[in-house]
């Protein structure tokens, strides 16, 4: 069963009077009306500064991870002698 759009000349004109409400409907579903929630308006300020902060936050943690990292196999050679997991 195929769909009968505004443009289709398929439809029964008798069928469109008596099933007006069916029409109506399948068209408004078609092309939905827009409501409040669809509407975002952003500040372009606000994005750079979202944007920014993700950036430097990103980079915070990656430098602590690389401290992190030097300082535990620093910490590994001077407190264990320099033997890994391996060596025991």
């Amino acid at each position: 069963m195929a769909a009968i759009g505004p443009d289709d000349q398929a439809a029964d004109p008798e069928a469109i009077k008596r099933h007006r409400n069916l029409f109506r409907a399948a068209r408004r579903r078609q092309n939905p009306a827009l409501r409040r929630s669809d509407i975002t308006i952003t500040d372009e300020a606000a994005v750079k500064r979202a944007v920014g902060a993700a950036s430097l936050g990103n980079a915070m943690e990656w430098f602590d991870f690389g401290i992190y990292s030097c300082l535990a196999v620093t910490l590994g050679h001077t407190r264990c002698g320099g033997a890994g997991a391996g060596h025991g």
